[in-house]
């Protein structure tokens, strides 16, 4: 059974260009070649990994213009004060560097999707 610590060092170790924000929680800029750096978030609990990227500013767009973006995506989304993002959850017992890279694989190519499906007006 791997820890929160070993999560955290293998999030440090996979990214080198991860920042951690505070304890357990990082912040990756993603260079997506279109001239901007598409922010994801890992958030390190007791037993998950949370991986986040948003897509829009809730002030930018309402919830039904949310959820008809990721219409077309297997992605979850949630909704908090400031952003509408795509949120995916990993669990920490058998986190291995793959798993990592595959869910923000799939997290940041939802979210970049959705953001761009909703246009340049959105700035994140």
């Amino acid at each position: 059974m791997k820890s929160r610590l070993d999560a955290i060092s293998l999030i440090a170790e996979t990214y080198s260009d991860a920042k951690e924000i505070s304890d357990g929680n990082f912040a990756i800029p993603f260079d997506l070649g279109d001239a901007r750096a598409h922010p994801l978030f890992i958030l390190v609990e007791d037993d998950q990994i949370w991986i986040i990227s948003p897509f829009a500013r809730t002030s930018s767009i309402t919830d039904e213009k949310a959820l008809e973006a990721n219409r077309n995506y297997l992605s979850g989304i949630g909704k908090d004060e400031t952003w509408f993002s795509v949120r995916h959850v990993l669990p920490i017992f058998n986190l291995d560097s793959e798993s990592l890279i595959h869910g923000v694989r799939f997290v940041l190519g939802d979210a970049h999707e959705m953001y761009l499906e909703l246009g340049s007006g959105n700035d994140l």
